[in-house]
């Protein structure tokens, strides 16, 4: 079977967390990735340097486990405390990843907790990344993998 992979995109700049993003998580991983085992990446983009989150919830019916957490240094390269950071509720999934890279680094998670690691929309369990530092421009990328 053709692996399917879904690109879901949210987009923080200096002004407000836009919309899209929930309507496309739900759209985009509903429809066409019912059954387990299909992979989803989702996106999530922060621009303007400063710390920011984002969080959306995982829609109901799916279960999802995470595999790679990647963030790739986007517009300038990170200053030092630069961090982003994968989160279930209060808890973190992957500890701190370093944003004091050169613009264009790719970084990878060194760590997923795999106490942690789902995320139930069932339970209303939502995906979490937050930046913290002062260059934190950077687009992240969360690797999912589908187990309802």
């Amino acid at each position: 079977m053709a692996e399917k992979v879904a690109i879901v995109r949210a987009v923080v700049d200096a002004t407000p967390v836009e919309q899209e993003f929930l309507a496309n998580f739900h759209s985009a991983l509903l429809p066409g990735h019912t059954v387990p085992g299909t992979k989803a990446v989702a996106q999530f983009k922060f621009a303007g340097g400063a710390s920011a989150t984002i969080m959306k919830t995982v829609p109901p019916g799916c279960k999802f486990k995470v595999l790679l957490v990647t963030g790739v240094k986007t517009d300038q390269a990170g200053a030092a405390g630069d961090i982003v950071t994968l989160y279930k509720g209060a808890t973190k999934v992957t500890d701190d990843i370093d944003l004091n890279k050169a613009d264009k680094s790719v970084v990878l998670g060194g760590t997923i907790d795999d106490s942690v690691n789902t995320f139930d929309g069932d339970n209303g369990d939502a995906i979490k990344v937050v930046t913290a530092g002062t260059k934190c421009n950077c687009e992240v990328y969360v690797e999912l993998l589908r187990v309802k």
